[in-house]
């Protein structure tokens, strides 16, 4: 299955896109109320594989 992620600056971390604003776990990637063009050019579709971030992979599981 293919996830939308985005990769935190601070520490190279994949996470799960929840909304524009925030990913699954509360990380916020984007600040601003207008979404760019280059904001959406971030957001990469890849496999649950791949994600690093612990916290996003168990509030998709607890989803299920």
């Amino acid at each position: 299955m293919m996830f939308p992620t985005i990769v935190s600056k601070q520490d190279n971390v994949v996470h799960i896109v929840k909304n524009q604003k925030k990913t699954e776990c509360g990380f916020t990637y984007h600040h601003f109320t207008i979404v760019n063009r280059s904001d959406l050019r971030r957001i990469k579709f890849i496999s649950k594989d791949s994600i690093t971030c612990a916290m996003c992979l168990q509030h998709y599981l607890n989803q299920k």
